[in-house]
């Protein structure tokens, strides 16, 4: 009858409780790290889309075009608005 002695037993039984400990913080930065990935993705994509829908710049050399549709007759902008009033 070799029975382990009860101080080999707690030793024993604290080991399995740390590595348990360890293996279940493991998994929570796993899972926290997948989450971030997953978010930052879904980021993108939102990303592109909204980029997607914005005008480019005009390039350098590129003539100005107003944004009002054609035919708009609303007013102009106030400088035009201004020399049309006063002329210099």
């Amino acid at each position: 009858m070799t029975d382990l002695p009860p101080r080999a037993s707690a030793a024993r039984e604290r080991t399995a409780r740390d590595l348990r400990s360890a293996g279940l913080a493991a998994c929570v930065l796993v899972l926290s790290g997948v989450a971030w990935v997953w978010m930052s993705r879904n980021a993108v994509e939102r990303r592109e889309r909204v980029l997607s829908s914005v005008p480019a710049f005009p390039a350098r050399g590129q003539e100005r075009q107003s944004r009002r549709p054609p035919g708009d007759s609303s007013s102009g902008s106030a400088i035009d608005e201004l020399s049309r009033i006063a002329p210099c």
